[in-house]
């Protein structure tokens, strides 16, 4: 602020070289003074003339102080306390004014000087004193004898974001703010952007409008964030499997209402009864299922697998009493006939009998035709002499490869050294090698007489689709007191759900059978569980118990982005509304999958389902009416946006009759 007329009189170079240049007439005329009160602050009365003090007390005139003796600055680096204004040039000092109380302003080589005060900073167009703190970047303070015209780093400042669970430092002039879980209870994150601790676990997304035509409007989903903003969530779009049918038979309708096709060439024919209780998964309730007794019979359907480069066929099948005659085989015609792809004799297999099997098939493996066609036809041929044959949960998927891939699994555990990795147990007691039997010595898990219960939390973070699970077990010494039950615990470690369970022990002694489940396909919840909780359950009871071989895997979904936009939320009350637009195949299956701000591992995922245009009703959506004198009938909405047929007519018990011996309206 304080300005100096200078003018040159014998050449700026002595300057440059270090020559001692005195302040009298013949070389500089600066602000002429008579007493200290006609200077400005920071400048002296000396010899007529306002002149700055030196850091030891002395003054400019007498020996090479700051800014003299080391010529102009011109990038005002460190250990400079003077900087140059070459931007702006100037013929006399008047032309140098940087309107600063603390800089000294001269006119020096054509170029503007601004000499600052020892113990000041001139930053940012204001003054500063050491030790004050950049107010935009509280790492940063005014250290003269660093840098008096720039911010110095200093990462011993405090600095405080006002959330009580983050760790506050700074590293390198930069504030850091590293969220510390540890510092919130039980069952919580931290989660800066929202203010604090949240409830862990993932946040619940809900798309409650249906998509509509390809590349027109999709659907608007809504975003719950349990103790936070959801303007705090970051949310994009995955593309995952689409289930083009997905049937598990549950009340038993006709085939045909279900869309499959019996065969009428046959001697006998595919029926839906109650499973024998003694028959999995589940063996607390009798699961409706395709049963197929006495004779030869077939079921076909046909899919659509446009657009689609990747099909499988997943089901599951059990026998009992079967003959070594019986067969089960699926066929597919791509166009040019009918060609077997799989096919299995029915038994005796003891193996088999009494336990479900769950068999997926890769069909565009088995003929690459099965991929992008309008027409895909598939069907299951039975042949059943003297027992029965059970079909249940027949799924068919495709996918797009690019968006869809299995990286290799979770975790695969063979007790190798007799460990149990990633397993605790809760009850009971193993015992590691096998002691007894023909197993003797083999590194798995043996129970006696005694029961073994087993758990793992699993972090499925990283995937999002199609959750398998795997596992071998056998007996020796077996009896009907022998069981294996695996199941699926909600949220982690909350409510136990039951993937798959044996009643009866393995007939064939000693043998050690391998079995598989789809969790994602008995419990679809289980593929958005960032802690998937797994438990298996020995029964030994009067014999022994063998485990081993236990492995998860799942789907790895890629960006969806190309398929979906995904706009930023509006945000309305602490929820957070999303638009989806569809431009992808009316059948595609996207994620809509948010983050917290940071915290990448905290994540929700919600499936959006596509139906086209028109949709008939949201997938499980249920509907109800009246039939016959005083009945009513059901249905429910399908995963492709199609309504069920209706349920068989269940009447309700007469207790009125009118004349003519009917219900009345009074009964209903």
């Amino acid at each position: 602020m304080v300005s100096a007329r200078v003018i040159v009189a014998a050449g700026i170079a002595a300057l440059s070289a270090g020559c001692q240049c005195g302040f009298d007439d013949a070389k500089i005329r600066a602000i002429e003074c008579t007493v200290e009160a006609d200077c400005p602050p920071g400048r002296d009365c000396i010899d007529g003339y306002c002149q700055g003090r030196r850091a030891d007390g002395g003054v400019p005139g007498e020996d090479s102080g700051p800014g003299v003796d080391s010529g102009p600055s011109v990038d005002g680096g460190p250990g400079t306390d003077a900087g140059v204004d070459a931007a702006v040039p100037c013929e006399d000092v008047t032309e140098c004014d940087d309107g600063l109380g603390c800089t000294v302003d001269v006119c020096a080589e054509s170029r503007c000087i601004h000499d600052v005060d020892p113990g000041r900073c001139a930053v940012d167009g204001e003054c500063w004193s050491a030790g004050d703190v950049n107010p935009l970047s509280p790492c940063e303070e005014c250290t003269p004898d660093e840098n008096a015209t720039r911010w110095t780093a200093d990462d011993g400042n405090s600095v405080d974001d006002g959330v009580s669970c983050t760790l506050d430092s700074c590293k390198g002039g930069v504030e850091s703010h590293e969220p510390d879980d540890a510092a919130c209870d039980e069952g919580e994150i931290c989660a800066a952007c929202a203010g604090g601790c949240v409830a862990g676990g993932w946040v619940v997304v809900a798309c409650d409008e249906l998509p509509g035509t390809p590349g027109g409007d999709g659907a608007s989903c809504t975003v719950a964030a349990p103790g936070g903003p959801a303007a705090c969530l970051v949310c994009s779009s995955l593309m995952g499997i689409t289930s083009l049918v997905r049937q598990d038979f549950d009340g038993c309708n006709q085939l045909e209402q279900l869309g499959w096709e019996e065969s009428d060439n046959r001697s006998g024919r595919f029926d839906c009864n109650d499973v024998d209780r003694h028959l999995g998964p589940d063996i607390e309730r009798n699961e409706d299922a395709v049963e197929i007794e006495d004779g030869e019979a077939s079921i076909s359907r046909t899919v659509d697998t446009t657009d689609l480069d990747s099909v499988r066929l997943c089901f599951d099948y059990a026998d009992r009493d079967a003959e070594e005659t019986d067969t089960l085989a699926v066929e597919i015609d791509t166009g040019g006939g009918w060609q077997t792809i799989w096919s299995d004799g029915g038994g005796p297999v003891p193996d088999v009998d009494l336990h479900w099997q769950n068999v997926c098939l890769d069909l565009t493996a088995a003929d690459p035709l099965a991929a992008g066609n309008a027409a895909l036809q598939i069907r299951f041929s039975a042949d059943v002499s003297g027992g029965r044959l059970y079909l249940d949960n027949v799924t068919i998927d495709a996918w797009d490869a690019g968006t869809v891939t299995w990286p290799g699994r979770v975790f695969s555990d063979d007790f190798g050294g007799c460990e149990l990795g990633g397993w605790s147990i809760d009850e009971g007691e193993p015992s590691c090698p096998i002691a007894m039997g023909v197993n003797a010595g083999r590194e798995a898990l043996e129970v006696t007489n005694d029961d073994l219960s087993l758990s793992r939390t699993v972090d499925l973070s990283s995937r999002c689709d199609d959750v398998r699970m795997g596992f071998a077990f056998g007996t020796r010494q077996h009896g009907n007191d022998h069981g294996l039950h695996v199941s699926y615990l909600r949220g982690g470690g909350g409510r136990s759900e039951l993937l798959w369970s044996s009643y009866r022990g393995l007939e064939n002694a000693e043998a050690l059978v391998a079995f598989e489940t789809s969790v994602s396909s008995v419990h679809p919840q289980a593929r958005f569980d960032g802690d998937l909780g797994l438990e298996v359950r020995l029964e030994g009871g009067s014999g022994s118990l063998y485990l081993d071989d236990v492995w998860l895997d799942g789907a790895e979904c890629q960006s969806g982005d190309g398929r979906l936009n995904v706009s930023e939320p509006v945000v309305s009350d602490n929820s957070g509304a999303y638009a989806v637009t569809v431009t992808s195949a009316e059948r595609a299956t996207g994620y809509l999958e948010c983050t917290w701000a940071g915290r990448a591992a905290s994540a929700g995922r919600a499936q959006i389902l596509f139906c086209g245009n028109p949709a008939e009703c949201r997938p499980g959506q249920t509907d109800s009416r009246q039939c016959g004198e005083c009945g009513s009938e059901e249905r429910a909405c399908r995963e492709d946006c199609m309504w069920e047929p209706w349920s068989q007519c269940a009447d309700l018990p007469c207790n009125c009759c009118d004349a003519y011996g009917s219900c009345s309206a009074c009964c209903c």
